[in-house]
């Protein structure tokens, strides 16, 4: 009870190894994208209407035009007077959205065991993503230009109400903290202007966003086209300057539609890898999509076979025989300018009016072969299922409310799903990017990257990144420093080579590589972090401390920065801002175990510490530190009965902790049990701390009288 940290930097901070696995795309330094679409410029999202505008009109009214738009409270049916409570059980916490002043808020808050709110923060409603028609997401805008994905949603079904996002319904949920990484904007609005859209560029995003997927994400950069038809010239080259879909090849044309539709799944597999060298926002309609990215699958009988999910339009089709069988494309029965659903006359084309019962007066197929189901990743909305089948499952199946299932990381190989053959860099990568496979795909990337001298800091990044994964820091440090050799300049390989430096010890040429970084980013909150943990492992505390607040400054929601700033300061013995600091890191992250263990900890007998004690112990079940330190407090509150319990917790957790085994004897030799208390004295008598082998042995003198 002597010192209630753990003397140490928060272990949830910046891991001791490349971290940027989780991404769904791959990385890339430099971009290397074909000249014709790198040449090509955007026109004005409304240029297209001057010419186009009953098209642009109807158009306006599809879900992809509605994708994204600044908040508007006309463009939204979400109730924010009445109906705008939302308390979430699972995580205990209560949730309200207001207007005021023609803005929108979104307030958290919790209750604590007097009824008083705790843990409050509100953050304004800057963007609404999603048409309405089943959903919006509400989006918040960092200072720094980072936008976040607020925890509740409104959703249409039932009258419309506000529940949880899809992936948020569990104790331990992302809140205000999920940022909105370039590869979900990717398919969620058209291209904002970025100077780094690679794969390693943290998301920070422009003042202007584009409101809406707009034309030219299926017709290429319109600048050009624009200028033609403006300038009178002849028809042929007014098309010429233009992606007509419709002329494409099936599988170029599909590729329009499957850039945002064939994903396999929205968990950690990865879905997609991105091209080495590839900005996110670098595709261009007309383009070959395998040129721009690979795509992946669960393997077949893996447990995910038949999944649907709701961006599992083209994912679905592909595996239906009409589509193998036949040339059809998705605007066989879209027509991407209209809001309204495919009719059936597409499949009268292949198909004639069935004979028997089941088909008498019935003009539509679509209802039936291809039905509304409950999606399993968005379980709120329904979604029309794109596998075209003979007999569906009954819609009473189809359209039942099931619950959100959280099964962890998927282990096990991931395989090609388009093309078929990736070749084997891509693979590989696959295997590693989020720790699938990771002990053969870290080999499989190995040896591929051997055999391609031609091979970019990409290639490397990924190598380091996979070998940390393994813990295998040395080889991480060896693929890193080849990463860094190819991009010398690169700030996001300078950080994480830098934050892996300074954890394996290497404080100096850490410190170098961060300081590198920080001048190339300006006020990075992330290299802010790192240099702070790598100055407060040099000694330089009071440096370490003002890194941090000007980091928790650019990101005050990062529970992280706030938990290693309340350590630092306890550390110097300004135990007041250090209950501060964890204070707002539980207000950043109200599930934050150790931020509420330390508040229990330094201040045992002030109020609310049995709180945050009970509560740190739930939070964290297997943590044996904290059981131990609970159960000696409660021992010192002659709580026998209950400090047994925690003290037991604390020995099955961790059986090597000697000092535990010293504490639940004690308390068992007060509850009179001293057959269990001896054998727990005996083996806290064998400990090599004189201060614990001393008093196990007194003890055990004191019960053989």
């Amino acid at each position: 009870m002597k010192r209630p940290l753990w003397g140490r930097i928060s272990r949830e901070g910046l891991r001791p190894f490349l971290l940027f696995a989780t991404l769904l795309a791959s990385c890339g330094v430099q971009k290397s994208i074909p000249p014709s679409a790198a040449q090509a410029k955007h026109a004005p999202a409304a240029a297209c209407a001057g010419c186009h505008a009953a098209i642009a009109t109807s158009y306006r009214a599809t879900g992809m035009a509605r994708s994204f738009t600044a908040f508007d409270a006309s463009k939204t049916n979400a109730d924010f007077t009445r109906g705008n409570r939302f308390h979430h059980k699972a995580s205990d916490r209560h949730y309200t959205m207001t207007l005021r002043d023609d803005q929108a808020f979104m307030k958290r808050h919790q209750l604590d065991a007097t009824g008083r709110e705790v843990n409050a923060v509100e953050r304004r409603i800057d963007y609404i993503m999603g048409s309405g028609y089943k959903a919006q997401t509400m989006i918040h805008r960092t200072p720094r230009g980072e936008l976040v994905e607020m925890p509740v949603a409104w959703y249409t079904a039932n009258g419309g109400h506000w529940a949880m996002n899809p992936s948020y319904d569990k104790p331990d949920h992302a809140d205000f903290r999920r940022r909105i990484r370039y590869d979900c904007f990717f398919c969620h609005n058209a291209y904002p202007s970025v100077a780094d859209d690679s794969f390693l560029a943290d998301p920070v995003y422009p003042a202007q966003l584009p409101s809406g997927i707009d034309c030219q994400r299926c017709h290429g950069p319109g600048a050009a086209h624009v200028e033609a038809a403006s300038a009178n010239a002849p028809a042929e080259k007014v098309r010429a300057a233009i992606v007509n879909p419709k002329r494409l090849n099936r599988e170029v044309q599909l590729g329009i539609c499957y850039q945002c539709h064939l994903q396999s799944t929205s968990s950690p597999l990865p879905h997609v890898v991105i091209k080495l060298g590839r900005g996110v926002f670098s595709h261009r309609a007309g383009e070959p999509l395998r040129d721009y990215a690979m795509f992946f699958d669960h393997p077949a009988g893996s447990g995910f076979d038949d999944k649907f999910e709701i961006a599992h339009a083209a994912y679905r089709l592909r595996q239906s025989a009409c589509f193998r069988s036949s040339q059809m494309t998705c605007t066989t029965c879209h027509d991407p300018h209209k809001p309204q659903p495919a009719s059936s006359a597409s499949c009268r084309a292949c198909h004639a009016q069935p004979k028997g019962a089941a088909h008498v007066n019935v003009k539509e197929c679509v209802s039936c072969h291809m039905p509304q189901r409950r999606t399993d990743d968005a379980v709120r909305v329904t979604m029309t299922d794109h596998k075209i089948v003979k007999r569906p499952p009954p819609a009473g199946i189809l359209l039942a409310m099931k619950a959100e299932r959280h099964v962890g990381q998927y282990r096990g190989r991931v395989e090609p799903m388009h093309p078929s053959d990736t070749g084997a860099l891509y693979h590989a990568i696959a295997q590693v990017r989020v720790g699938a496979n990771l002990t053969e795909g870290a080999a499989a990337l190995d040896r591929a990257i051997a055999a391609d001298p031609t091979c970019g800091a990409d290639c490397y990044y990924e190598l380091a990144d996979a070998f940390g994964k393994q813990g295998q820091f040395d080889s991480a440090a060896k693929a890193a420093e080849q990463a860094l050799r190819r991009a010398p300049e690169s700030p996001w390989i300078l950080r994480a080579y830098g934050s892996l430096l300074s954890a394996r010890g290497d404080l100096a040429r850490g410190a170098e590589l961060l300081e590198r970084a920080l001048t190339k980013l300006g006020e990075d909150p992330g290299t802010l972090h790192a240099l702070a943990l790598n100055r407060s492992r040099q000694g330089h505390t009071a440096e370490a401390i003002e890194l941090l607040r000007r980091a928790a400054k650019m990101d005050p929601d990062s529970a992280e920065v706030w938990f290693a700033l309340g350590e630092l300061l306890f550390a110097s013995r300004d135990t007041g801002g250090a209950g501060s600091a964890f204070r707002e890191a539980l207000r950043a992250k109200p599930d934050y175990a150790l931020a509420h263990f330390n508040l229990a900890a330094m201040n045992t007998d002030g109020a609310g510490a049995e709180e945050h004690f009970r509560t740190a112990a739930r939070l964290a079940p297997g943590d044996p530190r904290i059981a131990h330190t609970y159960g000696v407090w409660l021992a010192s509150r002659h709580r026998a009965k209950e400090a047994e319990g925690m003290l037991a917790a604390a020995v099955r957790s961790a059986p090597e902790r000697l000092e535990s085994h010293l504490a639940l004897g004690m308390v068992l030799a007060e509850l009179g049990d001293r057959t269990r208390a001896n054998e727990h004295l005996r083996r806290a008598a064998t400990s090599l701390v004189p201060e614990v082998r001393q008093q196990a042995t007194e003890v055990l003198g004191v019960l053989a009288r």
